[in-house]
C-alpha cells in the first residue's frame, strides 16, 4: 500500500482527544439529536456521504460513532500550524474545482486498511442551507475499495454558522440523521450516474424528515429538478 504519511498511533491521540473536545461543546451549547445510530457499520472500511453546512460539519460527523474517520478538506487549509493540526486530526487537502488524483489515492489506501471516511461531494458549504446535486465522481472511492456508502444528513447548522459569518453562534437546535449503509453491488447496480441522483434525492429527504423533526418548512426541492 501507499504510504499515507500517518503515525497512526500518535494520529489517534489527537483524533480522540479532539473527539472529546468537541463533543464536549456541542453538547454545552446546542441541543442535538439524532436518529440512526446503529446503521453506522461496527467493522470494515464505510463512505460517509455528508451534505455540508457550515465549518461545525466534521464535530458532528465524529460524535456519534466510536469509529474512527478521516476527512478531506480545501488544500488551502493547510497551512502552517493550522495545516499540522489538520493532518494530525485525519484530515488530508484536497484540491477544490478539480480532479485531485493524489487525494483519491490517500483515501483509496486508507480504505483499504478498514477505516471509514466522511466526504461532502457539494464541494463548498451551501448558500442556503440547500442540498446541492451530488456529483458522482466520489464513487470512484466505492468503486475501488467495495466499501458501503453511508447517507448522512445535518440540519440547523447553517442557521448557526452560516457561509457569511465568521464566527459561529453559541445556542441552535440541530438534528442528524444516519441512513443505512448502501452495498457497493446495489451502486454498481444502477451505475454511477443514477446513484448518484438516487442519493441526492436521498439526502434531501432526509434533509426535509429532519427540518419537520425541527419545527421547520421543508424545502420545495421540485423547483430545483
Amino acid at each position: 500500500m501507499n504510504n499515507i504519511g500517518v503515525r497512526f498511533k500518535r494520529t489517534f491521540f489527537f483524533y480522540w482527544i479532539a473527539k472529546l473536545s468537541t463533543t464536549s461543546f456541542m453538547r454545552i451549547f446546542y441541543r442535538v439529536r439524532v436518529k440512526g445510530k446503529e446503521n453506522f457499520p461496527e467493522k470494515g472500511a464505510f463512505i460517509m456521504v455528508s451534505n455540508h453546512q457550515s465549518f461545525l460539519d466534521p464535530m458532528l460527523a465524529v460524535m456519534y460513532t466510536w469509529r474512527v474517520l478521516f476527512f478531506l478538506a480545501r488544500d488551502t487549509l493547510f497551512k502552517g500550524l493550522f495545516g499540522q493540526l489538520l493532518l494530525k486530526l485525519n484530515t488530508r487537502p484536497v484540491k477544490r474545482g478539480e480532479s485531485d488524483l493524489k487525494a483519491m489515492r490517500t483515501m483509496i489506501d486508507i480504505l483499504q486498511r478498514g477505516y471509514g471516511t466522511c466526504i461532502y461531494p457539494e464541494g463548498t458549504r451551501t448558500p442556503d442551507g440547500r442540498i446541492s446535486e451530488i456529483k458522482p465522481g466520489f464513487l470512484l472511492l466505492a468503486r475501488k475499495t467495495k466499501a458501503p456508502v453511508i447517507p448522512f444528513v445535518i440540519e440547523g447548522l447553517h442557521e448557526i454558522w452560516p457561509k457569511t459569518q465568521s464566527k459561529p453562534n453559541l445556542s441552535g437546535r440541530v438534528m442528524v440523521e444516519i441512513g443505512e449503509p448502501v452495498p457497493y453491488e446495489k451502486i454498481q447496480e444502477q451505475g454511477a450516474e443514477n446513484f448518484a441522483k438516487w442519493l441526492t434525492d436521498k439526502l434531501r429527504q432526509m434533509q426535509n424528515d429532519a427540518r419537520v423533526e425541527l419545527g421547520k418548512e421543508p424545502f420545495d426541492y421540485e423547483r430545483l429538478s
